[in-house]
């Protein structure tokens, strides 16, 4: 996952080329959500939550949402 300060980003699943999208995070809040589309009919949303420390995210739920729908959890470092 990459995300850039104005709000675009990557997820990068390994053996598949980037998908793009977009991210954010309210002021005050320690989770990020982010937006990616896989292809013009699979698109994806997921969110997580900022450790103490922003380096890592950590609860994080994966979703497909288009065309049908599957659910995963993950965690992440910052590289």
């Amino acid at each position: 996952i990459v995300f850039n300060a104005d709000g675009t980003g990557t997820v990068t699943f390994s053996g598949y080329a980037p998908f793009p999208g977009t991210w954010n995070k309210a002021p005050n809040s320690g989770i990020v959500y982010f937006f990616f589309t896989e292809s013009a009919t699979h698109k994806w949303k997921g969110q997580a939550t900022l450790n103490a420390a922003n380096n890592k995210l950590e609860g994080g739920v994966l979703t497909r949402t288009a065309p049908t729908v599957i659910s995963g959890t993950f965690t992440t470092d910052k590289q």
